[in-house]
């Protein structure tokens, strides 16, 4: 547990050795970089598949729900 994103980089703030925005940046951008490769991978496992990429960032669920539809038929 202690692995997950979020707890080695909020450590060194509770240590007081980083600041908490800088805390933020790092789960940030070690979120990222994790979204990234879990992509890569699936996409390399299911080579035979297609892939759709949705904004969803200010969508409610019904509309993510609608969105995934459109793209199926």
């Amino acid at each position: 547990a202690m692995q997950a994103i979020g707890y080695k980089e909020i450590i060194p703030y509770i240590e007081g050795k980083i600041s908490l925005e800088e805390s933020k940046k790092q789960i940030i951008k070690n979120t990222k970089n994790f979204a990234k490769i879990q992509i890569r991978t699936f996409k390399n496992k299911f080579k035979d598949k297609n892939w759709y990429h949705l904004d969803i960032t200010n969508c409610k669920n019904k509309e993510i729900l609608d969105k995934i539809l459109e793209k199926m038929n």
